[in-house]
C-alpha cells in the first residue's frame, strides 16, 4: 500500500448556511407554479394549429427551473442556495424569452407579451430571493450597504427613465446654450456618481458575507 492510500486526505465538507425558511419557501411555491405554468403552456403548443415548436422546445428548460426551487424549499442543494435561485432565475428568464421570440411573439391572436411579463416578474423575484439567501448570512454587516446601493440605483434608474422620456430634455431646453451644457454635465455626473455609489454599495453587501458558517 502506497504513502498516499495509507494517509488519505481528509475531505472537508461543503460549508451549509442556514437559509430563513420564509425564502426557500417562497421560492419553492414560486417555483412550482412557473413549473405548472409551463407544462400548460407545452401543452398548449403542442395542441396549437400550426404547432409552437419553439415554445415545445424551450418550455421543458423553465419547467426544469421550476421543480429545482420546490427541491430547494424540501431540503437540497443546501450548500449553495443563492446560487441554486440564481440559476433557476436565469433558467426561467431564458427559457420564456426564447419561446416568446421564437413564437412571434403571439400564439394564434393571442399576444404573449402579459406572459412574458409575469415570467420576467417570476425570474427576477426569484433572483432576488437569490440574493437574500445570501445576504441573510449576516444581515447586521450587509443591511446598511445594500440599502444604499439600492437606494442608489433607484436614483439612477429614475434619471435614466426620465432621460427617455424626454423629461430632462423639456426641463433643460429653456435654459440658454450654456446653461444646458453646464447643467447636463452636472445631471451626468451625478448619473455616474449615483451609478458608481449603487454598484459599490451592493458589492461590499455582499462580500460581507462569511465564506462559512
Amino acid at each position: 500500500m502506497s504513502h498516499h492510500d495509507a494517509n488519505p486526505t481528509p475531505s472537508v465538507p461543503w460549508p451549509v448556511f442556514p437559509v430563513p425558511r420564509l425564502i426557500t419557501m417562497g421560492a419553492g411555491v414560486l417555483g412550482f407554479f412557473v413549473a405548472l405554468s409551463a407544462a400548460v403552456v407545452i401543452v398548449v403548443a403542442l395542441v396549437a394549429s400550426p404547432r409552437e415548436w419553439w415554445m415545445v422546445l424551450s418550455e421543458p428548460v423553465v419547467l426544469v427551473a421550476g421543480l429545482v426551487a420546490v427541491w430547494l424549499a424540501l431540503g437540497r442543494f443546501r450548500e449553495a442556495p443563492g446560487l441554486t435561485l440564481a440559476c433557476v432565475a436565469g433558467g426561467v428568464a431564458l427559457g420564456s424569452a426564447m419561446g416568446f421570440q421564437g413564437s412571434g411573439r403571439s400564439v394564434g391572436e393571442v399576444s404573449l407579451v402579459p406572459w412574458l411579463t409575469a415570467r420576467m416578474a417570476a425570474a427576477l423575484t426569484l433572483g432576488v430571493l437569490g440574493a437574500l439567501a445570501v445576504l441573510a448570512r449576516a444581515p447586521e454587516r450587509s443591511l446598511r450597504p445594500l440599502v444604499v446601493g439600492l437606494a442608489s440605483g433607484v436614483g439612477a434608474l429614475s434619471m435614466l427613465v426620465g432621460w427617455q422620456q424626454g423629461v430632462v430634455g423639456r426641463g433643460l431646453g429653456g435654459l440658454p446654450p450654456g446653461a444646458q451644457l453646464a447643467a447636463g454635465m452636472g445631471l451626468a455626473v451625478v448619473f455616474g456618481g449615483l451609478l458608481a455609489t449603487s454598484v459599490h454599495a451592493l458589492v461590499v453587501a455582499f462580500k460581507a458575507a462569511p465564506d462559512r458558517p
